[in-house]
């Protein structure tokens, strides 16, 4: 039995030194390995609570007639002075975004440029494609066409053939409901559904591009119309409430102005500062 002892002793001491040997080795070969670096995850992109974004709302861009009652007069802006509009714009180093780079940047913090403008055109007349595309296109500038499918090819508005020109020139389109009726005066809500849901459906069949956007007829909604809004699938939505300070609440009640027929009018509704929300 001791003579086994005497061999037995060594080998299992033998076996332990040449095991730690071994562990410390592969260890060392382990923290020598190059391994590859994972970065770490971006920051997420701090979303900004208030965004100041002048939204500019025209409708008739046409030479003045005699027979032009005053309320037309006022808001029906000339081809010269929408050319003069869009010239001061560009000299003065603003640039025109669409209604869907406001929403990414209210909800993602997506970057906007140093001083974005939006402007979009009302209702679907013939003259914004005659006038106001071709000045556009001068200037390189982007502006959202909010239609009515009802009035589309009747006259003196625009036909499908120039909804989808204005489209392919990449000008969004946006819906102003089906019929402009005064949304928040209708009770029958298969009637306002249709107003806001077809409207939609119809505008993306036409033109083959999404519909993301929606401006209210006259400005004008309650609870159950923003709603629909909502629901129909709509990122964001215009009244013609005074003011360019914009929040992630307010993309379906989003302010703007009315541009008058006169370059005064023009500056103070570009430069107009309503207080922020919260002060």
């Amino acid at each position: 039995m001791r003579k086994y002892l005497f061999w037995l002793i060594p080998a299992v001491l033998v076996a332990v030194i040449l095991s730690t040997f071994l562990r410390s080795n592969h260890r060392r070969r382990e923290a020598e390995r190059p391994r590859s670096y994972t970065p770490p995850p971006p920051a997420p992109t701090p979303r900004p609570k208030t965004v100041y974004v002048p939204i500019l709302v025209y409708h008739l861009v046409r030479p003045a007639r005699k027979t032009d009652p005053p309320s037309v007069r006022k808001y029906n802006v000339v081809p010269e002075l929408f050319a003069e509009e869009l010239k001061y714009l560009k000299e003065h180093g603003y640039t025109t975004i669409t209604f869907d780079r406001l929403a990414a940047c209210l909800r993602r913090g997506a970057p906007l440029p140093a001083q974005p403008v939006i402007i979009c055109f009302d209702d679907g007349w013939e003259n914004q494609y005659r006038y106001a595309l071709p000045l556009l296109r001068q200037y390189r500038f982007v502006a959202t066409f909010f239609i009515y499918p009802l009035a589309i090819g009747k006259k003196n508005y625009l036909s499908w053939d120039q909804v989808n020109e204005i489209a392919a020139a990449g000008m969004p389109i946006g819906s102003h409901s089906l019929t402009h009726p005064y949304l928040d005066r209708m009770t029958d809500e298969k009637k306002l559904r249709a107003e806001i849901f077809t409207s939609k459906r119809l505008l993306e069949e036409k033109t083959g591009r999404p519909v993301t956007a929606f401006a209210y007829p006259f400005g004008r909604y309650n609870p159950q119309v923003r709603a629909l809004v909502k629901a129909a699938g709509y990122t964001t939505a215009r009244t013609i409430r005074w003011g360019a300070y914009h929040t992630e609440a307010d993309l379906l009640t989003l302010r703007a102005y009315l541009v008058p027929n006169d370059f005064t009018g023009f500056l103070t509704v570009l430069k107009f500062r309503s207080p922020a929300p919260g002060r």
